[in-house]
């Protein structure tokens, strides 16, 4: 498995744990969990937030690159009808 498959997975178990917890077992959740998940939840949003700043990054170059590249069309001479 990547990397980022990994990571995410290991995000996803806690959190899916935690509101199964909260909702179907009715456990309150104490104080100090709630500072720790938020600094996941910051985490994630500026992983999310960097992530999505490189993929319009790359975007943008290849389109000024596609740009650059381009052959320019020649003009159409039309012959004119005698």
């Amino acid at each position: 498995l990547p990397l980022l498959a990994v990571s995410f997975i290991q995000f996803v178990s806690p959190t899916t744990q935690l509101v199964l917890a909260m909702t179907v077992l009715g456990q309150a959740l104490p104080p100090g969990a709630v500072g720790a998940f938020a600094c996941v939840w910051a985490a994630v949003l500026i992983f999310v937030a960097d992530a999505a700043g490189q993929v319009r990054a790359r975007r943008r170059k290849l389109s000024r690159d596609a740009e650059r590249s381009a052959v320019p069309a020649l003009p159409c001479r039309v012959a004119a009808k005698r």
